[in-house]
Formats: C-alpha cells, sequence, structure tokens
C-alpha cells in the first residue's frame, strides 16, 4: 500500500503539501493526517485535505480520535474549552469527520500528538 502520512510542527504554508502530493503520489495513494488532538491539530488537517483535494487525493484522519490514544502512554494536555471544541466540530463537520467530531465532543481534551502511541494505517 502506497500512502503519505504528513508530519508537520506547524500550519505549513506556501504550495509545499500541494506540491508533495501532485506528481509524488501516485492517484491510488492514502494520504492521511496525524496530528494533535485539540484545535491546531484539526486546522492543520483541514489545511492539508484542502491541498490534498487540489491534487486529486482525499485525506483522512489517523489516530486522532481520543478513544485511539488510550493507551498508556496518553497524556491530557488540558480541557478543550467550548470554543474549542466548536471549532473542531465545525471542521470535521464540513469534512464529514464524524468519528473524530464525536470523539472530542464527547471527552473534551486535548491530547499531544507526541503522546500517541505510534500505530501504522
Amino acid at each position: 500500500m502506497e500512502a503519505l502520512i504528513p508530519w508537520v510542527l506547524s500550519r505549513p504554508t506556501g504550495r509545499w503539501p500541494t506540491c508533495c502530493y501532485q506528481g509524488v503520489l501516485p492517484a491510488t495513494a492514502r494520504v492521511l493526517h496525524w496530528g494533535g488532538i485539540d484545535a491546531g491539530g484539526f486546522r492543520i488537517a483541514d489545511h492539508l485535505a484542502t491541498c490534498a483535494e487540489q491534487s486529486g487525493h482525499v485525506l483522512t484522519l489517523h489516530a486522532m480520535s481520543v478513544d485511539e490514544t488510550t493507551q498508556a502512554s496518553r497524556v491530557v494536555r488540558k480541557t478543550l474549552l467550548d470554543v474549542e471544541v466548536k471549532k473542531i466540530e465545525r471542521i470535521c463537520g464540513r469534512r464529514r469527520w464524524d468519528e473524530a467530531s464525536e470523539s472530542v465532543a464527547r471527552h473534551r481534551v486535548a491530547v499531544e500528538q507526541e503522546s500517541i502511541q505510534i500505530a501504522w494505517p
């Protein structure tokens, strides 16, 4: 299986995300995003999803539901504020990332990406 899981420290700028997908990945490759479970992680995912769409790919989330982070290594950074939950729900609703949206709404916690145990798709 050919797949790309971008890992970025912040919201990528410029054309590199789109260029990364165009001409590099076969049309059948999966594009996944594994980020922090917080408003910033979902904003980055939303941006990368737009870039993926521009090159004919669909970005899906990888390990961005709190339910998937119940391993012993889970580190909850903080409780999410109502405004943060709403932002995440709006992004997820627009992208049809229902599982992640429901998980965030149910658990209302931010989880550091670095604390989520690596699990390959």
